[in-house]
């Protein structure tokens, strides 16, 4: 009978060391993907329907003011949420939540639902208190999450 060189042992550690290094190359490469940048008039497709970026405000100074103009539009058999955690700013990587008056449609603290087949036009604004070039808009729908990064100037 042929005996295989080396132990079982040492096959175990060895097979699960490469799993591991393959495992943590395919987490590097998603982490590593470079964020698209945000093109006017943008759609964005996601579960239950897409969200068109209508426009995009950016007023830099001691500090930094982001108004996004945005359209929610439903699927014609399925409804759309839209939460107040739907929408953040990534500026340098921190997130950022919408300013409490970011909407002059809706009460911001609260949700609302765009209606099969149809659309409801908004507005996020972001306030932050330093300068940055870094901005990358996300939303997320479920478990679906896209990002976009605005324009530097």
């Amino acid at each position: 009978m042929h005996k295989p060189r080396g132990s079982t042992t040492k096959l175990r550690r060895r097979d699960a060391l490469g799993v591991l290094v393959l495992g943590t190359l395919s987490c590097a490469r998603g982490w590593a993907q470079e964020v698209a940048t945000l093109r006017p008039g943008e759609v964005i497709e996601l579960p239950g329907g897409r969200i068109s970026v209508l426009g995009v405000d950016i007023r830099r100074g001691p500090s930094t003011r982001v108004s996004l103009r945005l359209r929610a539009i439903a699927d014609a058999k399925t409804r759309m949420a839209i939460y107040p955690e739907t929408f953040r700013l990534l500026a340098g990587g921190i997130p950022r939540a919408p300013d409490a008056q970011s909407n002059e449609n809706f009460q911001p603290a609260s949700s609302f639902i765009v209606a099969a087949d149809s659309a409801i036009d908004f507005t996020r604004v972001f306030s932050l208190t330093d300068k940055t070039d870094d901005l990358v808009m996300q939303v997320r729908i479920g478990d679906a999450v896209e990002r976009r990064r605005l324009p530097s100037r």
